[in-house]
């Protein structure tokens, strides 16, 4: 008799380039994965329409069967962990279809296939905030013109409409090939008057100290925090000390006139804005629009003095 040889397969978690999703989209390749998604680029079939595919993946609950796309749950004690995640993502499908915003990546449609959910998105050719801080053609009126102001204004919307976004830091900030910035991820969203058990995901530098604790109250001051810290991170090119480790002993290093030559009202703006006591923060993210707009023309000012003065004197 002859022995049976067993042979362990691997099955790749991320679905396979050209699988069809829906009868609908294409699989072109993966774009990024996280506990709890993966992130696909696909194509219209279609039209050939290039779009972002966000399937419902918690790694640690669900493997994929044979056939390379359906999820199983592998144990089913897990089961209701898995209803539990699967409607939180369903929740940032909601949130996605009533943000509706010019600089908030926009939902295109979301179905249920495979055992999972699958969340269609536009497509942004473009570069993090996190890259386009790292470019040799940086600067910073640009910045503050063409990206600060409009995220300023975008999260102000997402306040209006009693939501908070929970992740802002660079990664999730892209601006598109034609420069105009776009909001994403709004996996830990949740609305400002009740209080959500959605996971939230830290980010060292970038999640204030509430974001530790379930116990602990988040308002829009929450999000504030974070946009201050990725104005630290553009001032310094890096983000500011961890929040839990400021708990004991504040290290968090001061914003100074050196950075950028940004002025000293502005800077004690941004740095309130870091404190570890919510209470100490402002409210409004649009109390930051006049304080920016001013920055903006002040700099350009001190650019144009700065040309006149190296000008050559030719008399």
């Amino acid at each position: 008799m002859r022995g049976m040889v067993l042979e362990e397969i691997i099955y790749e978690a991320n679905l396979n380039e050209n699988v069809q999703l829906n009868e609908t989209y294409k699989i072109l390749s993966t774009i990024s994965s996280s506990d709890l998604s993966i992130v696909y680029l696909a194509q219209v079939i279609e039209s050939g329409e290039r779009v972002v595919i966000k399937e419902f993946y918690p790694k640690a609950l669900v493997i994929r069967d044979l056939d390379g796309k359906t999820l199983v749950c592998g144990y089913s004690t897990n089961k209701k962990k898995l209803n539990t995640l699967k409607q939180s993502f369903l929740e940032e499908v909601h949130f996605l279809k009533i943000l509706i915003h010019p600089n908030i990546i926009k939902y295109i449609d979301h179905f249920e296939e495979n055992e999972t959910i699958y969340l269609v998105m536009e497509y942004c050719e473009g570069y993090t905030l996190e890259n386009y801080r790292q470019q040799d053609s940086f600067q910073i009126s640009a910045f503050l013109k063409e990206v600060y102001l409009p995220l300023i204004n975008t999260l102000d919307y997402v306040h209006n409409q009693g939501i908070i976004h929970r992740d802002l830091k660079p990664k999730n900030i892209i601006i598109d090939k034609n420069g105009t910035l776009k909001m994403i991820d709004f996996g830990s969203a949740a609305y400002i008057e009740t209080n959500s058990d959605r996971k939230i995901f830290t980010t060292k530098g970038y999640s204030p100290i509430e974001f530790y604790s379930n116990q602990s109250k988040q308002g829009t001051y929450s999000d504030i925090y974070s946009m201050a810290a990725i104005f630290y991170y553009i001032l310094k090119g890096k983000p500011p000390a961890d929040a839990p480790s400021r708990v004991i002993e504040d290290s968090l290093e001061p914003l100074g006139s050196k950075d950028y030559s940004i002025s000293p009202w502005l800077l004690k703006k941004i740095m309130k804005s870091l404190s570890l006591q919510a209470a100490e923060r402002p409210n409004s993210i649009a109390s930051f629009t006049p304080l920016i707009k001013l920055e903006y023309i002040l700099i350009k000012l001190k650019n144009k003095i700065q040309k006149v003065e190296k000008k050559p004197d030719y008399q």
